[in-house]
């Protein structure tokens, strides 16, 4: 959050930025309506911008001070925002947005983000619309754990379908797949064998991938992925890091999925 001192000089980088080499012209030429939700908009608390002077849609937040909306949002402004703009200018109503998702570039790559948001039109003293309000509040992290603890729900009514280790397992790969936080997912079973020397190694199988078919028999792992291996000797290969694994002893089986976390080796 910015400090007091950072929005005050923020407020007056406004009043004092060189207006008139834009097409708006000098602050004090702007219609009474958009200069009093600048005024606003500068000076309240909560996440807000203002569009303005349509179609072109400049902008009026933090540093983008006149520059064009599709400038600063390439990556939405075609497909969300251009024509929910359209829709406020044509009906006159304003629009809300819950939980919207976009694709936006954060630090040189694309990821996903949520945001709700409405638009709202502000219009001039003959009845135009001259600028949008906009007021938004990222919502990411809420749209993520909200998703997450449905994942955890549904497997915790999924445990009355579970007949031993192994049905857990495949369970487990078939909610997991396609499951947009956790890309991919192996499941090993580690036992210990006794070798001729009466030593005991760890002896890694793997079990369940969300790559494998339903009949069970067959596994399309994508060649971009690190080699797979479908036995580990982990005593042989303790310089090699396959993540950690823990060992998982056959109890009550409807503790299995509050194990989960023991299960799921997520490389």
């Amino acid at each position: 959050m910015s400090s007091k001192s950072e929005n005050s000089d923020f407020i007056d980088m406004v009043y004092n930025y060189d207006w008139s080499s834009t097409q708006f012209g000098p602050m004090d030429t702007w219609d009474p309506a958009l200069r009093n939700a600048a005024n606003l908009c500068l000076r309240t608390e909560f996440p807000m911008c203002i569009y303005f002077d349509p179609p072109n849609w400049a902008l009026l937040y933090n540093n983008a001070l006149g520059k064009l909306a599709k400038d600063i949002w390439p990556e939405i402004f075609e497909t969300y925002m251009n024509t929910r703009f359209n829709r406020v200018i044509t009906t006159g109503k304003g629009f809300f947005g819950c939980d919207l998702r976009c694709k936006v570039q954060r630090d040189e790559y694309d990821e996903d983000a949520y945001f709700t948001y409405t638009y709202s039109p502000i219009f001039k003293s003959d009845g135009t619309i001259c600028a949008l309000w906009c007021l938004a509040q990222e919502t990411t992290q809420k749209v993520l754990n909200t998703r997450r603890l449905k994942l955890l729900e549904d497997f915790g009514h999924l445990t009355s379908n579970i007949e031993s280790l192994e049905s857990a397992c495949d369970i487990i790969t078939k909610k997991l797949k396609n499951n947009e936080d956790i890309p991919y997912t192996f499941i090993y079973f580690v036992k210990h064998n006794l070798n001729t020397s009466s030593e005991s190694s760890l002896i890694a199988h793997l079990i369940s991938t969300t790559f494998d078919d339903d009949d069970k028999e067959k596994r399309h792992i994508p060649d971009y992925l690190p080699e797979t291996h479908e036995i580990i000797d982990l005593s042989k290969d303790v310089n090699k890091s396959y993540g950690t694994y823990i060992e998982l002893k056959r109890i009550n089986i409807q503790s299995i999925i509050r194990k989960l976390r023991m299960l799921v080796l997520i490389k």
